[in-house]
Parts: structure tokens; sequence; C-alpha cells
């Protein structure tokens, strides 16, 4: 870590540690896996007392920010307000993205006996959901890449269009990072973890870049086919599409976290 980050740091937890609704400082982000930068800020989850955390969602306040306890230019604390109750049911069922928010995760600060522990045992690939992951993100891949596309197309629907080409690529990266038992970050971080994954479509990247970048239809035609060499998958059309409707349109149904998040 570096120099004006701890610094900025032990005032931060100066700042906290004597108000007694703060029960834990947890850093997160790029400083608690050692990728930051200079300019970095200081990525933390704030653990608080229930009735605080309670508060906090009824006011739309569980983002946090301090500017004032930095020690270099544009640094600042970017927080996240949670409770006890986050953490533990984040072990349980969190999201791909909550999961990975943990990666490298360090307790600074705490009252809270085993606190560490808890936190080590979040940011873990959880197998039991892979098969069926991988079946929803094909099936995701189908229905945006061939039904949704070819609409667009047809119907000149430039909308339709550019959600169809980004909705396509994200599901097959969605795929290639369970395949690789690689947790879902975050949009922003996607293909940076996309480069760490073993196993991949020929030429997925580039690929990706240039249907993103023209949306042309050979271009989706050729990422298509590496993809369905890539993937192990055998789903016809009518249970992609009904896989589809079960993920994207009856969701509400089942209070299940929506596919993108998953």
């Amino acid at each position: 870590m570096q120099e004006h980050h701890q610094k900025t740091i032990d005032n931060f937890i100066n700042k906290v540690k004597s108000d007694n609704k703060y029960l834990a400082v947890i850093l997160c982000g790029s400083i608690a896996q050692g990728l930051e930068k200079k300019e970095s800020d200081i990525d933390v989850y704030l653990v608080v007392t229930d009735d605080e955390y309670e508060k906090a969602v009824a006011e739309l306040a569980t983002a946090y920010f301090n500017f004032e306890v930095s020690t270099y230019e544009g640094g600042y604390i970017d927080g996240k307000i949670i409770n006890y109750d986050f953490l533990v049911k984040a072990k349980k069922f969190g999201s791909e993205p909550t999961r990975a928010s943990f990666i490298g995760a360090k307790v600074l600060w705490t009252k809270i006996d085993g606190l560490q522990m808890l936190i080590d045992q979040i940011p873990i690939f959880d197998e039991t959901c892979r098969e069926k992951k991988l079946q929803s993100f094909f099936a995701q891949v189908f229905t945006w890449g061939q039904f949704f596309y070819e609409e667009s197309l047809a119907k000149n629907n430039l909308y339709l269009k550019q959600k169809s080409i980004t909705e396509t690529v994200f599901y097959g990266m969605r795929y290639v990072l369970e395949y690789n038992r690689i947790l879902f970050p975050c949009h922003k971080s996607l293909f940076k973890y996309i480069e760490k994954a073993k196993h991949q479509p020929t030429k997925f990247i580039e690929l990706s870049q240039e249907l993103l970048s023209y949306g042309k239809k050979e271009t989706m035609k050729e990422w298509l086919k590496v993809f369905y060499e890539f993937a192990d998958i055998k789903l016809d059309y009518g249970k992609c599409i009904s896989l589809f409707m079960e993920n994207s349109e009856k969701d509400w149904v089942t209070n299940f976290v929506p596919i993108a998040n998953c």
C-alpha cells in the first residue's frame, strides 16, 4: 500500500472508531487487491449497527463519501454502508458482483470478533449453481444474438440492434467467466477479467470488440460461430427461448436475483 493511502486510512479510522454507530471498516477494491494507482480512491465497506443501517436505507444514504480525511490530491473514501447481516447473507447467497467485491478484502478496524474469517468466505465461487448458470447464459446469447439481432435488422430497429449486440457480448462473457470459475466483478472490469480466463472461444476478445464497435452482421455470425464451438451446451430453440423467458420475463414471480446480476 502506498504511503498516502495508508495515512488517509489512518485518518479515517481515527474518525470513525469513536462513533458508536460504526462496528467495522473493511478495505476492498484495488488497494485491497494490491492493484491501486497513485490516484486511486479508497474503497471500504462500513459496518454499522442495525438501527443505523435501517436509517441509512430509509434515507437513501447507504453510499458514503469522505474527502476531509484525504492526504492526497483528489483522494477520498468511497464507502458502502452495510450491517453484519449483509455479510452473513453475502456468504450464503450473495450475487457474483457482491462476492467479487470482497476479493482481497481486509478488516482494518472492528468491534466484531471473527470478522476477517467471515469476510474470507464471501468471495468463493459457487459450484452448486454453475451448470444452471451456464445454461442460462447460453440461452441469453442465443436469444439476443440470433432472435433479437435478426429482428433488429429486419425491422431496421437501431435501438434493438445495439441492445442485442451488447447483451450478446455480455452474456457470452458471463458464460466464459462461469466456465472458468471466475466471479463476475462488474461491467467496468469485465474485459479485464475475461483476459484472465484460460479457456475461451477463438479470438473472443478481438471479435467482441469488433462487434461492439461496428455491429456488422458478418461479425455477429463469426462471433456466434466461435462461441457455439466453445460452449458445451445442448439446448434447442424452444428450450433456449423458454429459459430466456424464465430468467428475463418471469424473475419477478420467483423473486430470484436477475440473471444479469446473479
